[in-house]
């Protein structure tokens, strides 16, 4: 019989369960948690990131990378059926994803299959080499393997070492896509660096969604890393019913205003971020003084004193919730996926979604409960 998991997903891509897009929060971890991203392998594995989303069509919302495992919250556009591309955007995805002796095999191959002798035939079996890298897209687990797969080539050739580099097959939590919850959860993960104790602030973590929105280098990664955080938050980072657009230029917004051009795009900008910074910090003075907020000790203090927690320090602790709860939003969001899983959660569970205690202000449920407050003490944070 299935797994939770596998049930969960597949209802979520199912005809009868799949909305225009499915949101997931994935965690991958090294094989025996090994410390093993240095400053090299980080800059590597987020490149191939991008190349991976690129060719795939899945977007990363939000990203960032640690010593030992990585958490990238997904967006996975609904497959229509039948998917296919234009030639020229077939070929922009591949370049994407593959360069040099392997992209000229692969172009090969087609020139080989399409002069074959028979014509028809040959064209056949073109097409159905093309669809073996279509069928690749637009899919979670592919997503995933392609660029745990990509980053372990490089990685042992780089270390001079063979076999896995992986610990196992990746956790995924689904996620419900309203901005209440994606808010929530992208903080989360940009605060890893800060839960572990590396930063007080995650803009200063070089490897994370939020510190490429605020100061990456190249601006094509510092307007794609804002486009995502927009997204995120509800505020139609693609440039649809936003002023904030791709190319930093105003559009016309949903109601078919102009955006008014580089200033209103950098004016909604700095909305966007200063909102998602307050969630990150808190509405107090820890907002503008750039500190970073609250201690473990300090969240772990109050819920031993019985208090309950705001959603600054929730997202201050190690919350197995946002990595093992299965499923994550609202209770009637929970509860729909519970319903596909529920004979796996035994007889006397008659409802799924258990709400993370300790913080009533998250407004966030799980299906699966992980203790009193889900918190676990030590360890690289998760």
């Amino acid at each position: 019989m299935p797994k939770p998991r596998s049930l969960i997903v597949r209802t979520a891509f199912s005809e009868g369960g799949a909305s225009e897009r499915q949101v997931f929060h994935c965690i991958s971890r090294v094989v025996d948690r090994n410390f093993v991203f240095g400053e090299d392998e980080r800059e590597e594995f987020s490149k191939l990131m991008r190349a991976a989303e690129a060719f795939s069509g899945v977007r990363v919302l939000a990203w960032t990378i640690l010593s030992n495992h990585f958490h990238l919250l997904l967006e996975v556009p609904e497959r229509p059926a039948g998917f296919d591309l234009e030639e020229g955007e077939f070929w922009w995805r591949m370049e994407a994803l593959y360069s040099g002796e392997e992209l000229e095999m692969i172009r090969g191959t087609f020139r080989s299959l399409l002069t074959t002798p028979g014509g028809a035939v040959g064209e056949a079996m073109a097409l159905d080499y093309r669809r073996r890298f279509l069928d690749r897209m637009l899919d979670l687990s592919e997503f995933m393997k392609t660029l745990k797969q990509r980053f372990t080539i490089w990685f042992n050739k780089a270390h001079e070492r063979v076999g896995t580099l992986w610990e196992s097959r990746f956790k995924a939590v689904l996620v419900e896509g309203n901005p209440e919850t994606l808010m929530k959860v992208a903080a989360y993960i940009d605060l890893n660096a800060v839960r572990a104790g590396i930063v007080s602030d995650p803009k200063d973590y070089r490897w994370c969604g939020y510190a490429e929105a605020l100061g990456a280098r190249k601006k094509e990664a510092r307007e794609r890393a804002r486009r995502a955080m927009a997204a995120v938050m509800g505020e139609g980072g693609d440039g649809q019913g936003s002023t904030f657009s791709r190319d930093g230029e105003g559009k016309v917004n949903g109601e078919g205003a102009t955006g008014g051009g580089p200033a209103a795009a950098k004016r909604e900008w700095k909305r966007v971020q200063g909102e998602y910074r307050k969630l990150l910090f808190g509405a107090g003075d820890e907002t503008a003084s750039g500190k970073g907020g609250f201690t473990q000790a300090e969240v772990e203090k109050i819920v031993r004193d019985g208090g309950k927690l705001t959603v600054a320090q929730l997202l201050r602790c190690r919350v197995r919730h946002f990595t093992e709860g299965l499923v994550m939003g609202s209770k009637a969001f929970v509860n729909e996926y519970f319903e596909v899983a529920k004979a796996e959660f035994g007889a006397r569970r008659t409802s799924g979604a258990r709400k993370l205690r300790d913080c009533s202000e998250a407004g966030l449920f799980t299906i699966r409960d992980l203790g009193a407050n889900g918190a676990r003490k030590g360890g690289v944070g998760s």
